[in-house]
């Protein structure tokens, strides 16, 4: 049976490398924190299903993204599950310039037979402008 500070610390590793492998434009390694079935969710609402078009995916994006920060507000698990949700910021270069985006996130990893912890779902929403949240006048 796996301790909360166990999970906490596996969580955060995987977050970190997370982090690690985005900035440094490594697509096969980020792609390979992910399971074979894993679903990504850009912040755009494009679905990439399965390690083979994550891979994809990450090798068109990742040279257009840098400076990514994740940081981590929740974590709950049961079992082999572990989901972990916070917020992400980082430079991208759109058409009309570079700007940075900030998102919610959400991660839901599973442990596998080997004992490792690999993602099966990430899913980034755009967050609001600051200024979006206030109650009308």
């Amino acid at each position: 049976m796996r301790t909360a500070a166990q999970v906490e610390a596996d969580f955060e590793a995987v977050r970190a490398e997370y982090e690690r492998l985005e900035n440094a434009d490594d697509a096969a390694g980020l792609t390979a924190l992910h399971t074979e079935d894993a679903v990504v969710v850009d912040p755009f609402g494009a679905v990439v299903i399965g390690r083979s078009a994550i891979l994809q995916y990450n090798e068109a994006a990742l040279p257009s993204m840098s400076n990514l920060a994740i940081h981590t507000e929740g974590l709950v698990f049961s079992g082999d599950m572990v989901a972990g949700h916070g917020t992400v910021s980082e430079n991208v270069v759109m058409p009309e310039g570079e700007t940075t985006m900030a998102a919610r996130w959400l991660l839901v990893a599973l442990y596998q037979p080997d004992g490792t912890l690999k993602i099966r779902l990430f899913q980034a929403m755009m967050s609001p402008p600051p200024d979006s949240a206030k109650a009308p006048a």
